[in-house]
């Protein structure tokens, strides 16, 4: 199932994500270069300057190369457990001097043609990771001491220098940036995710809102209406279309209760008369040994009137149920009495379909509940049981009772009943083949179950326990575990 929350948050951490990863990135590697940049211009002044510190001299006809910074010894180029190097060669490849760091070692020579100066990583001769520059130089005499045959564009008065040292401190500078970097970035993606996860809670307040307010709505009570002042202005025209909705829907479910309960006030009256004079003339027909084929006429009229009775009360009795709660009056009751009147009022269509009848109920079964309404739903259930079991074929009613309350199940044949039909059987008129039903059965049994068990605020569950059985749960709560007997009979039995 697809979720704002998680798609909002999901899509606004994964972009902070990206963003925040690549101006880390950006940033991190803008700081790195910026450091070894510093670093490499820290070196190549330090070449620099020493590459300028030499001088040319013309001993006994011999040209001899100076080199100022070799006649002192500078600390950084002593043996010690963490030196600096230099080297210098001549064009021919000649090393000229060399730090005393270096020992029995030398630099790596790097390309004459490299005119420098010239930076890149290295390993120095301790096996220390490092980083060298080279420079290639002129030697120049000093002003004033003229040097005869002195030529600056001549290859032998050039030299070439390597200056070498440890990026230890380099190195730390990047690891302190980077851890730096990532405690940031952890710290900050915890802080992202409680931002978004409760901005995108904070926004979706207002929506969770209405759906409560939704969830809460029932169709008995259609008054209630979406406040739209304290609603971002996103969900303003949404409230305000629903409570259109609920206008309309409410209007159409008044006009629906009105027709019903109209029509079915207006039909009472003829239905009441219609019966009146067919029972009437058929008792005179009886006395005065009428017509046969005239009795059987009337006969039929008086089963059509019943029929219609019997429609037009569950019609009444749903829209009043409908309109207004009734008023229900709970009182301590012994169900099993209950089932006892209910059962024996349908015992003409037990005889006549020769249905096996199975009552397990204890001694007796005291709740606390409106004993009229239980008696209703009761007779519907029966009703609907003898009425749909096949001839010869078997109901069976149990009544338990447990700390919970009481518990009735009432089961019978069926021949037609699948599982998809269990989610339509409550609901009013519907029955599974209409052009197989009785006559007078109108669909709306099982409808008033439901709607006088809402209630009472009893559960009713409806099942197919097993292949070809039909079964029906009505669970009424209890103040205290009855211990009673549990006894079996078989009073309306006819095989």
């Amino acid at each position: 199932m697809k979720s704002i929350r998680h798609h909002l948050s999901v899509t606004l951490l994964a972009a902070l994500f990206i963003l925040f990863s690549f101006a880390a990135t950006g940033l991190y590697l803008f700081t790195k270069k910026t450091l070894i940049q510093q670093f490499d211009d820290s070196l190549e002044k330090k070449i620099t300057g020493l590459s300028g510190m030499t001088d040319i001299e013309e001993v006994e006809g011999q040209m001899r190369f100076e080199f100022e910074f070799a006649e002192f010894p500078i600390p950084e180029f002593q043996p010690s457990d963490t030196p600096e190097y230099y080297e210098v060669w001549n064009q021919d490849g000649r090393v000229l001097v060399k730090s005393a760091s270096l020992g029995a070692d030398e630099l790596p020579r790097p390309d004459w043609n490299l005119n420098g100066p010239h930076i890149e990583d290295l390993t120095l001769p301790d096996g220390r990771r490092g980083r060298g520059a080279v420079i290639r130089n002129l030697v120049r005499p000093e002003p004033g001491n003229e040097v005869r045959g002195y030529d600056a564009g001549n290859p032998k008065y050039q030299f070439q220098m390597a200056l070498a040292q440890s990026r230890e401190s380099l190195d730390q500078s990047l690891m302190a940036l980077l851890l730096g970097f990532s405690i940031t970035g952890v710290i900050l993606s915890s802080g992202l995710i409680l931002v978004v996860i409760s901005g995108v809670g904070i926004g979706l307040n207002p929506l969770e809102r209405i759906a409560r307010e939704t969830a809460d709505m029932d169709v008995s009570d259609l008054t209630h209406r979406f406040e739209t002042e304290s609603l971002p202005a996103e969900l303003i025209p949404v409230c305000q279309r629903l409570n259109g909705l609920l206008d309309r829907v409410k209007s159409a479910l008044d006009r629906e209760k009105r027709f019903s309960r109209d029509v079915s006030h207006e039909l009472r009256t003829p239905i009441a008369e219609l019966k009146t004079i067919s029972e009437v003339t058929l008792r005179r027909l009886e006395k005065e040994h009428g017509d046969e084929k005239i009795q059987e006429c009337l006969m039929d009229v008086l089963d059509i009137a019943q029929q219609m009775e019997t429609l037009v009360t569950a019609l009444l009795t749903i829209v009043r149920e409908g309109e207004t709660s009734a008023q229900v009056s709970n009182q301590e009751t012994d169900l099993v009495d209950l089932v006892d009147k209910a059962h024996r009022s349908f015992s003409e269509i037990v005889t006549e379909k020769h249905l096996n009848v199975s009552l397990t109920t204890p001694e007796n079964a005291v709740v606390s509940t409106d004993s009229n309404i239980a008696l209703a739903i009761l007779r519907n259930l029966f009703s609907n049981a003898f009425y749909y079991t096949p001839p010869e074929g078997s109901v069976e009613c149990v009544v338990e009772m447990n700390g919970r309350g009481a518990e009735i199940r009432l089961t019978n044949n069926t021949a037609d009943l699948e599982p998809s039909d269990l989610d339509q059987i409550f609901e009013p008129f519907w029955r599974k083949d209409a052009a197989r039903s009785e006559e007078d059965r109108h669909g709306l049994g099982l409808s008033l179950v439901q709607r006088f068990s809402e209630l009472l605020n009893v559960k009713v569950e409806a099942s197919l326990p097993e292949e070809g059985k039909f079964q029906m749960k009505v669970r009424f709560a209890g103040d205290s575990e009855s211990e009673s007997k549990t006894r079996n009979s078989n009073p309306m039995t006819d095989s």
